[in-house]
């Protein structure tokens, strides 16, 4: 993936992607593109409580669910990380989407949110009309 910058294929393919696992009932509770600071690498990371099943079997219906997208797809398998609430950048995420709510993208770059820094990120909005299930 280019470390500049995130093309917009990549957050919409994203978005396909959330959409396939969604439909095939893997429950997507939030997103989000974050740049590491020292690499510059982008990475996708998937809130959801499927990792609670077990690491490899979501990145497993992940990966498989990117494998029946229609081609190209802009999305690496290896820059996919799955994650839970317990992560703290998807506390902060989950803090973001409160401060800024709405249906859009949301661009974060150079801050800090809950003492977890955010370099440059690109948070989708909640993906369901509901609060995700394990948010307070």
């Amino acid at each position: 993936m280019d470390q500049n910058a995130v093309v917009s294929e990549q957050i919409d393919d994203g978005k396909r992607l959330f959409d396939a696992l969604e439909q095939n009932g893997f429950d997507v509770e939030a997103a989000y593109w974050l740049r590491d600071e020292g690499t510059g690498d982008w990475k996708l990371y998937i809130v959801t409580n499927e990792r609670s099943k077990g690491p490899a079997a979501a990145y497993k219906t992940v990966h498989k669910t990117m494998m029946k997208l229609a081609q190209p797809v802009w999305l690496d398998p290896f820059d996919i990380v799955i994650t839970d609430w317990s992560d703290p950048r998807a506390v902060a995420v989950r803090e973001l989407l409160r401060q800024f709510p709405g249906p859009s993208l949301t661009r974060v770059g150079g801050r800090y949110v809950n003492d977890v820094y955010f370099d440059a990120a690109y948070i989708y909005p909640f993906l369901k009309e509901h609060k995700p299930s394990s948010i307070n």
